[in-house]
């Protein structure tokens, strides 16, 4: 069994307090039994060495929902661990070993095949989206582990990963404008976007599942952007930053669209979610009044991500209509 990620991903280094957007403000942490165990034997043990302070904190921060337990955020919806300055005092405490898997495991993310286990990194993490988005090499997928243990792919598993290596090199391919990549991999997927202005397109966005109203404002102040009435080649620039949109969306998403005979409306899920933050991005560019447009970019990749990637639902809702 290998072990298989983007050659970017053993750079990523958690930001912690200089995160703007702390991944522990806002989302439900769902406890794993292996650390609850750990949990609840240090609030019935009392062990002398961690201040009595802390165990009463452990064992009020805890919930119980039938047979999960979670953290009880605290106000403005922050980990009830998640200190003044923006740490862990789990962490500070315990040691980073002793946090529950989620914690330890986002932003990452795993796909699974016969022969390997594919892991990556989410855009909802703003220093995973700037990782990704601003490298400015070509992505490639390395092994990271292989235990040699003999493992043959399936048909189905082998077709997946020679369509998506296609979509990989098209997306790829420098000598063309990021559009007419686009263009080229949704003409190979033999798909086409349904005919719907930005506008439209926007209200559907808007009628998803909402975890910030930021994005929601954003949407609806750019909802009259005109795409048509934009020199697109003013994002040319920003070619790369795209190229690496797509091949991050065609790594986490394409192959099993494949396996479950959804290609097609995988490509059209990557292609929409390129042309929204591209159309987003254009228009912000028309009344930007700051030159950093590369942490726009980001911000805009970031929550859209956090909105559309980390929600079935809204997944689910974006395929019914493509």
């Amino acid at each position: 069994m290998k072990l298989i990620a983007p050659d970017y991903y053993t750079d990523f280094r958690c930001i912690a307090d200089k995160c703007k957007h702390n991944c522990c403000i806002g989302w439900e942490i769902d406890i794993d039994e292996y650390t609850r165990s750990y949990y609840e034997e240090i609030i019935s043990a009392k062990p002398a060495e961690i201040p009595s302070s802390f165990i009463n904190r452990l064992s009020e921060g805890i919930s119980y929902s039938d047979d999960t337990a979670y953290f009880r955020l605290a106000e403005n919806e922050r980990c009830p661990f998640l200190n003044k300055n923006n740490l862990c005092d789990i962490i500070l405490t315990l040691g980073e070993d002793s946090l529950c898997s989620i914690c330890t495991d986002h932003p990452r993310f795993r796909n699974y095949f016969t022969d390997r286990t594919e892991v990556g990194l989410g855009l909802c993490c703003e220093e995973a989206a700037r990782l990704i988005l601003l490298k400015p090499d070509k992505t490639e997928l390395c092994v990271l582990g292989d235990d040699k243990e003999a493992q043959t792919l399936g048909d189905d598993e082998q077709k997946a990963i020679y369509m998506r290596s296609t979509v990989f090199e098209i997306m790829q391919d420098r000598s063309i404008p990021f559009e007419i990549r686009l263009r080229k991999m949704t003409d190979y997927c033999g798909i086409t976007l349904p005919q719907k202005s930005h506008a439209e397109w926007t209200d559907i966005f808007l009628s998803l599942e909402r975890l910030d109203d930021k994005w929601g404002e954003l949407l609806t102040k750019y909802r009259d952007f005109a795409p048509d009435e934009f020199d697109f080649t003013k994002l040319e620039s920003f070619d790369a930053c795209f190229e690496q949109l797509t091949v991050y969306l065609a790594f986490r998403y394409f192959s099993d669209g494949v396996l479950q005979n959804t290609a097609g409306k995988t490509a059209a899920f990557i292609a929409l979610c390129c042309n929204m933050i591209r159309n987003l991005f254009a228009a912000i560019m028309l009344s930007a009044v700051s030159s950093d447009l590369s942490d726009m970019l980001i911000e805009i990749v970031r929550m859209f991500s956090a909105e559309v990637e980390y929600s079935d639902c809204n997944i689910e809702q974006l395929m019914s209509v493509l």
